[in-house]
């Protein structure tokens, strides 16, 4: 898939599809969800349709409208406007949703771009209404608010595929739309004197995929290396070049980079952009002409000052290089 490129900064939330399914009865999420440090100026915001077919823009409909009902009031327009909502295929990395938000003031989004990956939501048979569960998920990062917890009954749940938007979530909205507004003059200020960095958040909905046992199944390569070197990618990537590479999975071509995301302009939510010198483990796809971590922070595994001790960027668990014996 070909990312759209943005100059500017840039949040990216995902909404990932899940391998291994299950559902569990949980009381209801009572604390609002987690804010943004930015929104919109008020509760209410135009968006544009490029969807490719009429289902799609069905379920785009939907998940506006169901916002709309609870305080968010997102309006259709076929002309341009910040935000732009659409389908695509993708076969890049198991995502189902993805939100860019660009922000350079820090405090106002400027421009979103929301998308639901039709080839995954299709493979692993979400209904639509899941789907339209998951543009609500995707409409929550674009209006401002953030991830809840892993366990919550919440539509911002960060692997959400089962819950429309819950009251946590309504509350989490009118908590962040309840501050003052700041006028245009101090935001023209704002965007000169604050540094605003992106932000690349990676979901996941199954608990399982963090494990090294899952991870051996899901990646056809896994690899123990040194990073050799690190440069920022396109958009919110980066290119990481490895070497002293040893195969522990599959089969690996020196020839390519490791593709990660986040680098110098933009933040990565449960991981962190990889380091010259540092030793890992990486569970990977061949995406074409690089590798890409199959699921994020969850399968970069970064060494430790004990010997062949290695720590998960994602849950800052310690695993052992027996853990990853194939044997």
């Amino acid at each position: 898939m070909d990312y759209p490129s943005f100059s500017k900064l840039l949040l990216v939330g995902f909404a990932i599809g899940t391998i291994f399914g299950g559902t569990s009865i949980q009381a209801a999420t009572i604390h609002p969800t987690p804010q943004h440090a930015w929104r919109y100026s008020q509760k209410s915001a135009w968006y544009h349709d490029d969807s490719t077919s009429k289902y799609y823009r069905q379920v785009w409909d939907k998940a506006n409208a169901t916002w709309s009902k609870k305080g968010f009031n997102w309006k259709k327009t076929k002309g341009s406007s910040k935000t732009t909502v659409k389908n695509v295929k993708s076969n890049d990395i198991a995502w189902v949703g993805m939100t860019w938000t660009n922000n350079p003031s820090g405090m106002y989004i400027h421009k979103n771009l929301v998308v639901v990956n039709q080839t995954l939501l299709n493979k692993l048979r979400y209904t639509k209404q899941q789907q339209i569960n998951v543009a609500a998920h995707e409409l929550g990062h674009a209006l401002g608010i953030h991830h809840n917890h892993d366990n919550s009954i919440s539509v911002m749940n960060p692997a959400n595929r089962y819950y429309g938007i819950q009251n946590c979530d309504v509350a989490g909205m009118k908590k962040i739309y309840s501050k003052k507004y700041v006028g245009r003059s101090k935001l023209k200020s704002l965007a000169t004197t604050n540094v605003s960095r992106g932000f690349v958040s990676h979901d996941y909905a199954s608990e399982t995929i963090k494990q090294p046992a899952a991870l051996k199944l899901q990646a056809k390569t896994i690899v123990r290396a040194k990073v050799a070197q690190v440069s920022d990618d396109q958009d919110f990537y980066s290119r990481i070049k490895l070497q002293q590479v040893e195969v522990l999975k599959g089969k690996f071509d020196a020839n390519k980079n490791v593709r990660q995301s986040g680098n110098s302009f933009n933040d990565v939510a449960d991981s962190q952009v990889l380091k010259t010198g540092e030793e890992v483990i990486l569970a990977l796809a061949d995406n074409g002409d690089h590798y890409l971590p199959v699921a994020s922070g969850n399968s970069i595994f970064v060494a430790t000052a004990q010997a062949n001790s290695y720590q998960q960027l994602s849950t800052g668990l310690h695993f052992e290089l027996a853990d990853f014996n194939l044997n």
